[in-house]
């Protein structure tokens, strides 16, 4: 049986749709399972997958036996994990899903934080550069190294090595799995964090923490008492991203606090030691 699963971007939701693959591998243990994205580097070493296919040079050989389009899979449900959403399109226990993201070899420092501070055009998914600054200097402080990841274009804070721009995909994943904790927003970096069971924190403004993370290795944090929070997932279905503040205000960026946010770094240190 050939089954075909589409999911064409972006990184962090091909990240977390493949994690179905073992479930529809269980209940079809004969299947070959061919995934097309445009992002298939997120799929390599992945056992369960028979062939992955990028979309931009992609040509349909024979016909599937069962196809599965997971686009707009969680857009679609916006109050509704999404995990939770990819599993029950194709009628999944999600228990059987499991993320997945290959390690190859990378030198890495010595007793290490990863950071990646994000700059992303959504609405209430910033925030500040100088809390994230006064958060690394306070784990430097306690002898920590910090590690700066993400794209060129991101924002890097005061670090011991900037990796941004440095790093494929299953180099990043070889970063993070070794790493003492993982510090940023909610992002494919975060999605890596989860996918190789390193414990995180990390903000949340537009989009509610409890649809995004899988597991237990990532707290969200959220500013407090503000009844805008989570905008994005009322916005018209389907939506992909956030582009303006609902209140115009972006209080949830500014109303998290360093002393807040450094308290749960600190209980997931303690906790991953």
């Amino acid at each position: 049986m050939k089954i075909l699963i589409g999911r064409i971007g972006c990184r962090g939701d091909v990240l977390i749709a493949s994690a179905i693959m073992p479930a529809l591998k269980k209940k079809f243990p004969e299947s070959k399972i061919y995934f097309l994205t445009e992002f298939p580097a997120v799929l390599k070493g992945n056992q369960h997958l028979y062939k992955p296919l990028r979309l931009s040079n992609y040509k349909e050989e024979e016909p599937y036996d069962l196809v599965f389009n997971l686009d707009d899979a969680y857009e679609f449900r916006p109050e509704v994990n999404m995990l939770q959403a990819f599993a029950d399109l194709i009628e999944l226990p999600v228990e059987d899903c499991e993320l997945f993201l290959q390690c190859d070899p990378f030198d890495i420092p010595e007793n290490y934080i990863v950071f990646h501070v994000g700059k992303t055009n959504w609405a209430g998914r910033n925030w500040h550069v100088d809390k994230f600054n006064q958060i690394g200097r306070r784990l430097k402080n306690l002898d920590y190294n910090i590690v700066c990841v993400g794209d060129q274009e991101d924002n890097c804070i005061e670090c011991d090595v900037d990796l941004r721009n440095k790093t494929n995909v299953w180099e990043l994943a070889t970063l993070i799995k070794n790493a003492k904790l993982f510090v940023g927003i909610d992002s494919f970096p975060m999605h890596v964090s989860q996918a190789v069971k390193t414990h995180g924190v990390c903000f949340f403004g537009s989009v509610k923490p409890e649809l995004r993370i899988i597991g237990s290795y990532i707290k969200g944090v959220i500013a407090k008492d503000l009844d805008c929070l989570g905008c994005h997932h009322r916005q018209k279905a389907p939506c992909s991203f956030t582009e303006t503040c609902e209140t115009g205000t972006l209080n949830c960026e500014h109303f998290v606090t360093e002393e807040e946010f450094f308290k749960e770094v600190v209980g997931k240190l303690h906790e991953s030691s």
